[in-house]
Parts: C-alpha cells; sequence; structure tokens
C-alpha cells in the first residue's frame, strides 16, 4: 500500500503496547507510512488533572502529533483531550467493540476477517488524517461509538 502517511507522527496512548489493539493500531498506521509513538499513560493521573493542566497536555499532545489514538477505557477523558488538542482524537479505533470492528464484520469478500479489519483501520486513519490534514474534516470519525 503507497505511503499515504508519510511524515506524520501518530500518538498511541495506552497501558501497553503488547496489547492486541496496540499492536492493530500500530500496524494499520505504519503500513501507510507514519510513525506511532507510544505514550505510557496513568489514566487515574489524568482522569485527576485540573482542567487547566489537561487542557495544556492535550495542548502539547496536538502540537507533537497529526492523530492520537486513545486506548483508555475513559471517555469523558477522551472527550476532553478531543476538545483542545486540535487533532483528529480516537477513541479505542482498534477495540473489538469499535464501530470499525461491527463494520469489518458486515464485508463480504474473500479477505480473512484480519485482512479485513486491517483496510478498516487504514480507512479511519486515511479519511480523518488526509481531511484534517487539508483543513476540510469535520474531525475523526470516532463519533462512532
Amino acid at each position: 500500500m503507497p505511503p499515504f502517511l508519510r511524515g506524520m507522527n501518530l500518538g498511541l496512548l495506552c497501558d501497553s503496547e503488547d496489547s492486541e489493539e496496540s499492536r492493530l493500531f500500530k500496524h494499520a498506521a505504519t503500513a501507510l507510512g507514519a510513525r506511532v509513538t507510544l505514550i505510557a499513560v496513568n489514566v487515574a493521573e489524568l482522569r485527576g488533572a485540573e482542567d487547566d493542566s489537561l487542557r495544556k497536555t492535550a495542548r502539547v499532545l496536538g502540537r507533537l502529533y497529526d492523530g492520537l489514538e486513545c486506548q483508555v477505557s475513559e471517555p469523558a477523558l477522551v472527550e476532553r483531550l478531543r476538545r483542545t488538542a486540535g487533532i483528529p482524537v480516537f477513541h479505542g479505533l482498534a477495540w473489538p467493540g469499535h464501530a470499525t470492528a461491527r463494520l469489518t464484520e458486515r464485508l463480504a469478500g474473500a479477505a480473512s476477517a484480519q485482512a479485513k479489519r486491517l483496510l478498516i483501520l487504514q480507512g479511519a486513519l486515511l479519511f480523518a488524517l488526509l481531511n484534517h490534514a487539508s483543513g476540510s474534516a469535520g474531525g475523526a470519525p470516532d463519533a462512532m461509538p
């Protein structure tokens, strides 16, 4: 696949890069040419952060990265980051319960479920990141549950 996301840096906010979801997200993004940086996070610290501190953190992340995948189970925390970061912020894009996984189940074809899942993730990344970079996006396709 062409490196459509060459030169883009994505942050992966998660507890462990050893999880299947982290590996899947990283594989989908790097296959498109993006660089993915693991950001080890203490969810309790972020959750307890004052609004001003979290806004500053989100702004810094928005300057460092072109997109952010949050693999934390705190929707309110992810929404707080999304409001201030100024970049596409995904919430569990590679999780089995995400809408992208449900879409994979509906795809016909001979490809394996894993290959279909990878293509769906890559499509979501391309849509959000390239539209955001061109200034015409309404945000990440993360309005999905």
